[in-house]
């Protein structure tokens, strides 16, 4: 599980506090694979599985559990097999019931992934759940 207390902020990426110890470790957007994909941070889920979700102005990521490694889930139009979210800065997140994953972007789209990452739903301003 990813312990400690997780600070993402506008700017200076994210942070996890280490209560045990008392030490930060920085993870901040580095342009390379695997790291966190801007550094203006602006949602956080930790889902019942351990993995942290990370909402930013560049799109979702993820981080496994024992893994330095953010693993992008939207990070453009074309990310995730064709799939998208209406605008890629992800403000909000939550974990179902049924375990999936809710993402929603500062233009109004709602996208629902299942634990592999596959879009199983998803809303745009102005349709509710159940329209054609």
């Amino acid at each position: 599980m990813l312990r400690g207390i997780w600070i993402g902020s506008e700017g200076g990426g994210l942070e996890r506090f280490d209560p045990r110890s008392g030490s930060f470790s920085r993870h901040r957007n580095s342009q390379t694979a695997g790291s966190l994909p801007d550094d203006r941070v602006q949602a956080l889920l930790l889902d019942r599985q351990g993995a942290l979700w990370v909402g930013t102005w560049a799109g979702l990521s993820r981080l496994q559990p024992g893994s330095d490694h953010f693993e992008p889930v939207f990070s453009n139009a074309a990310a995730n097999g064709g799939a998208s979210l209406a605008g890629r800065i992800v403000q909000a997140l939550f974990e179902a019931s049924d375990g999936n994953i809710w993402a929603a972007s500062h233009k109004g789209g709602v996208a629902v992934l299942d634990r592999q990452l596959r879009v199983v739903g998803a809303l745009h301003s102005g349709t509710r759940p159940g329209d054609a």
